[in-house]
């Protein structure tokens, strides 16, 4: 592995090139959708309804070769996309050539295989992000169309279990929509106190109008009283002292009806199933794929002047209300106004790690936010 190559000095190194550049252009992160399959079955996800017709998916050699073109560009974080990457054999390879180029890795799924698949896939990662979006078996079915709760939640404990001495952090994702206002709460005493987990974040429902078959009545913003309730609540549980990592900018912007922020899509590099990367971003009327499996590689298009013309048309789309797009494009997009956002990322890691480091599986209200403070 080499030395310098770390996630940290390469993230370092590309917010330096960005401040000193006029047009900035250096990615942060970098994500292939390495499979569309999955076994849930959500009503919010295009990928309950994906159309298989003449479907490939990546080879590992070539995932690898992806990989490859990102560690030239520099990008220093790294997500599995798709739609349920444990049912690819696999993932832990990935991940582990991952860390040998020193690109830091996070594994997002639903946690049903987490249990059975927990001692190979959590070693492999950097995080382990495992969706929780209600404690109720009921509304969880309702939202993710599987009667599952009990196998996640078995997964995520078994994933813990296994965290434990090798440095990764076990996380939960709620995807905060209309079905599950009233449980927030719920959600995160169970996954602090119950659960042990070493962190949680949130994310607003996206349901952009490409989307097809998505059910749109998912939307929190339609009884606006109860979503903003919700947003204040979530704040004032993280002010509490909860492990809750999603930062204040984020919170704020879904405050705001309209969710308005300024995109900045050159700090994540999205690739489909076919290995074609996609400029300006992933879901726009403006959107090409151009394959990286050929000629043609990342910086070669990344960096072209056709790519950041693209770009400016979509700086003021506010489609996209997910945490991913909107925190980083505030905190990494825009860092001398969110100095304090980006402190706390730097808190929100230490408390993971501090976490992660005490051998207990319900760790109570109190240590939550001894632990926080201490950090």
């Amino acid at each position: 592995m080499k030395g310098i190559s770390t996630p940290l000095i390469r993230l370092a190194k590309v917010l330096s090139k960005n401040f000193l550049s006029h047009n900035p252009s250096n990615p942060y992160f970098g994500t292939i959708e390495t499979t569309a399959h999955c076994n849930s079955g959500c009503a919010f996800c295009p990928y309950s309804h994906y159309d298989f017709t003449d479907y490939t998916e990546l080879s590992t050699k070539q995932v690898f070769t992806i990989i490859d073109q990102f560690d030239e560009i520099g990008i220093g974080g790294y997500s599995f996309l798709g739609a349920e990457n444990t049912l690819r054999q696999d993932v832990p390879e990935i991940g582990r050539y991952l860390k040998e180029k020193g690109i830091a890795s996070q594994l997002c799924t639903n946690g049903i295989l987490l249990e059975r698949r927990a001692e190979e896939l959590v070693p492999s990662v950097d995080c382990v992000m495992v969706s929780l979006d209600s404690v109720d078996r009921q509304i969880y079915k309702r939202i993710r169309g599987v009667d599952a709760l009990p196998q996640v939640l078995r997964g995520i404990e078994a994933a813990l279990d296994y965290a434990q001495g090798n440095g990764c952090a076990i996380i939960t994702n709620t995807v905060i929509c209309s079905k599950n206002l009233g449980q927030i709460p719920d959600i995160v005493e169970y996954a602090t106190n119950e659960l042990g987990v070493h962190g949680m974040v949130f994310d607003q429902v996206t349901l952009p109008e490409n989307w097809k078959n998505v059910d749109r009545s998912l939307d929190s913003k339609i009884n606006w009283e109860n979503h903003l309730h919700t947003i204040n609540k979530i704040q004032e549980l993280k002010e509490e002292g909860y492990p809750i990592l999603t930062t204040s900018p984020y919170f704020e912007a879904l405050k705001n009806p309209q969710v308005s922020f300024r995109c900045r899509p050159y700090l994540w590099v999205t690739v489909n199933h076919k290995g074609e990367v996609a400029v300006p971003c992933y879901d726009s009327e403006y959107t090409k794929f151009v394959s990286l499996l050929g000629e043609t590689k990342l910086k070669d298009i990344w960096f072209s002047q056709e790519t950041k013309d693209l770009r400016k048309k979509v700086e003021d789309c506010h489609k996209c209300h997910m945490m991913c797009t909107i925190e980083i494009s505030k905190l990494v997009g825009e860092p001398f106004s969110h100095m304090d956002a980006l402190y706390e990322w730097v808190q929100n890691a230490m408390m993971m790690r501090k976490r992660a480091s005490i051998p207990i599986s319900k760790p109570s209200k109190a240590m939550a936010a001894e632990i926080k403070m201490s950090s």
